[in-house]
């Protein structure tokens, strides 16, 4: 009877040693995680903010580009009239007028250049400002409505967990 009770006992400690592994391999609950994503091409495209930015960005250098061209025109017209009457122009007065049309030249492609540095760097200082509020927006818009976690690249991201609106939304009641 000892040796029975002493081979149940084992036998119970090996069925009990064998369900504990066999919980062990089986996979946790499933964790339900709560995921968005932004579109941020859409976002610049579509939001107010992004476009209100754009005008007064061409407004801002508006002026300056029709200077620019101004100066373009005055320079073709130059070297028009510079072709035209080269042959009755005295050799002082033609070098004098090559002279005057490569400094406007110059003065041009310096202008130019200065033109499309401060373009761009208006742009990035703008396209920055606004990134940056849109990252505030994904934030406060994940903290309240209790994210795990909010993409703004990816190769595939389903309709529904797409917050683009929501962020275009809070980005122009913001501004």
């Amino acid at each position: 009877m000892k040796q029975s009770r002493f081979g149940s006992m084992i036998a119970a400690a090996l069925v009990s040693a064998a369900a504990g592994v066999a919980a062990a391999q089986q996979p946790p609950a499933p964790v339900a995680y709560k995921v968005g994503y932004v579109n941020t091409e859409r976002v610049m495209r579509e939001s107010r903010v992004s476009q209100q930015a754009q005008k007064g960005l061409e407004a801002e250098f508006q002026k300056r580009d029709r200077e620019i061209a101004a100066a373009e025109e005055r320079l073709r017209r130059m070297l028009l009239d510079l072709e035209k009457n080269a042959a009755g122009l005295s050799a002082a007065e033609r070098q004098k007028r090559e002279r005057e049309a490569g400094e406007l030249q110059r003065d041009i492609e310096r202008r130019r250049t200065t033109f499309t540095e401060d373009l761009h760097q208006r742009r990035a200082d703008a396209l920055k400002q606004i990134i940056d509020k849109g990252h505030l927006m994904i934030r406060r818009i994940a903290e309240a409505e209790k994210f795990d976690a909010v993409f703004v690249e990816a190769t595939y991201a389903n309709p529904r967990i797409d917050i683009t609106a929501k962020v275009i939304k809070a980005l122009d009641a913001a501004r």
